[in-house]
């Protein structure tokens, strides 16, 4: 709803970022051999058409610069206003905001997955991870620290504990550790589940 003061406009959604729009049309950013961008062919131009169209056209989510929107007020400032009716965010959202984890409990907020484009759900996922520095006196102590924090046992002892993001071992995302961690084992799910619509960003040759 756009209407009076800016300040106190409502809007459906924020946007994806644009990656999703281009790879979820059936589009590319580079070409199989990395030497090439791929965003001016056709799927890709639609994709990218269409998240204009959700700005502009639609008036879906907010064109950047409106007033109190995101962009200039956090996202999530919004969405607890009630003047965001749904956001694109992580499991940390959830888990580390106590007024959404009040509602998720509550049954007052939900979870869903993205929406398909013509070649389904599609989002980017940069990663996450830890070095050790080429440079290090103690390489096989950092070695082992490493393993440890990356293994089986550390991971669920964390949400045990109710810390962490989204899993990143198999065996611990099937284990009452992470399923029963902070949210309940229905809403853990669907972290798991969104994981096979996760593409890495392409390398590049630099």
């Amino acid at each position: 709803m756009q209407q009076g003061d800016p300040s106190t406009w409502q809007w459906s959604t924020t946007l994806l970022a644009w990656s999703t729009w281009v790879w979820s049309n059936g589009g590319e950013i580079l070409s199989k051999d990395l030497r090439n961008c791929t965003l001016d062919q056709p799927a890709a131009v639609e994709g990218l058409q269409t998240m204009q169209d959700f700005l502009h056209r639609y008036k879906v989510a907010a064109p950047p610069g409106t007033p109190g929107t995101p962009g200039l007020r956090p996202a999530l400032d919004m969405f607890q206003a009630g003047r965001l009716a749904m956001q694109y965010s992580t499991r940390a959202t959830g888990t580390n905001n106590p007024q959404i984890l009040e509602r998720l409990q509550g049954g007052w907020v939900a979870l869903t997955q993205l929406p398909r484009g013509r070649a389904g759900r599609q989002q980017g996922a940069p990663g996450n991870g830890i070095a050790m520095g080429a440079t290090t006196r103690w390489p096989e102590a950092a070695w082992r620290a490493i393993d440890w924090y990356g293994g089986t046992e550390f991971q669920k002892l964390q949400y045990a504990n109710g810390v962490g993001g989204v899993v990143a071992r198999r065996s611990v995302s099937s284990g009452p550790e992470y399923l029963n961690s902070v949210l309940s084992p229905k809403w853990n799910q669907y972290f798991i589940d969104g994981q096979r619509d996760l593409r890495p960003w392409p390398p590049t040759p630099k």
